[in-house]
């Protein structure tokens, strides 16, 4: 399904698209035989569970990035069928596949995350030139996700700066090198969770007297908001001559995988960026419970928002406004 300009509102940046297998078990033993009383197949990686959020919620998006062989035309075919507008350059090399289970006993789920292939530097440059045209039609720009092995690290600096060029607003959900790289183009969001955001500046953990450092720490750099997520602890957000706390709701996880990326989907959604956050922790609640990463009811996640804990925290130390 090629992207048009009457559906391209929100442009999603996957550079590792994935099949996503899910399978669930009652009692998952590591080393040992285990069945699946029953499986499903899907699509994953960071841009696509939030493309399938924002789709949900009534913000049609357009997914752009690499797919390749046999795994890429199944990725390509199953967004078709929900209905998701993409425009991808086609790669050479194979997609990726990932894998969970989930354990319906001790209600917890496991992550087998395959690296995705580095594009050619010809994929590279035809995924830069498709990402510029793309953004001509679109609102808001998202890119997420971990570049794969032997990727560029300035992949996503040039895909911000394209954003930056072309008047378009980015959210950015990345950490180490890439990130950093990225942030001189003033993203309008700079996320990370907390383990990411302790790596990327070279900290072994990320305490909660430094947080509010940590964030100014990317506001400096350009980001012109920044969040830090915890799972289902709270998150921090800095920006627009302020700092906010937010306390999620308390849900029953079935997969907290791609719950995130429900939250990024979330925040393009209010226009003041500190309310934005609000229904994001609620969207990320909602998908939580859910076995499928991108996956989400949304009625539920509207209930949500009204338990999502939210107040100032103080003022950015540092001068200025970075909004």
């Amino acid at each position: 399904m090629a992207a048009t300009a009457k559906n391209a509102s929100v442009l999603c940046a996957a550079i590792t698209p994935c099949l996503q297998r899910i399978l669930r078990a009652d009692g998952f033993r590591p080393g040992g035989v285990n069945r699946a009383r029953a499986a499903s197949l899907t699509v994953g990686g960071k841009p696509v569970n939030a493309a399938r959020v924002l789709s949900a919620l009534g913000a049609p998006p357009v997914l752009t990035g690499l797919a390749g062989g046999a795994n890429g035309a199944r990725i390509l075919s199953i967004l078709d069928g929900m209905g998701i507008a993409h425009d991808f350059v086609r790669g050479a090399r194979e997609s990726r596949t990932c894998t969970t289970i989930i354990d319906g006993r001790r209600g917890a789920a496991t992550e087998i995350v395959e690296e995705g292939p580095a594009p050619s530097p010809r994929e590279a440059a035809a995924l830069r030139r498709k990402f510029s045209a793309l953004l001509r039609p679109s609102a808001l720009a998202l890119v997420a996700g971990a570049l794969p092995p032997g990727c560029p690290k300035g992949l996503y600096s040039e895909l911000a700066r394209a954003a930056a060029r072309a008047g378009v607003p980015l959210l950015l959900d990345a950490n180490g090198p890439a990130l950093l790289a990225a942030l001189p183009h003033r993203p309008l969001l700079a996320k990370s969770n907390r383990e990411e955001l302790a790596r990327t500046l070279g900290l072994p953990r990320l305490a909660r007297a430094q947080t509010a450092p940590a964030l100014r720490a990317l506001l400096s750099r350009g980001a012109r908001w920044a969040l830090v997520t915890d799972g289902p602890r709270q998150a921090f957000l800095a920006g627009g001559g302020g700092v906010w706390r937010y306390g999620p709701p308390r849900v029953k996880t079935v997969n907290g995988a791609g719950a995130g990326d429900s939250c990024t989907a979330g925040i393009v959604f209010p226009s003041r960026r500190a309310e934005a956050v609000r229904f994001g922790m609620a969207c990320g609640a909602a998908n939580a419970t859910t076995p499928d990463p991108g996956g989400i009811r949304v009625r539920y996640a509207r209930r949500l928002l009204r338990r999502v804990r939210m107040r100032r925290a103080g003022r950015p130390p540092s001068p200025g406004d970075p909004s």
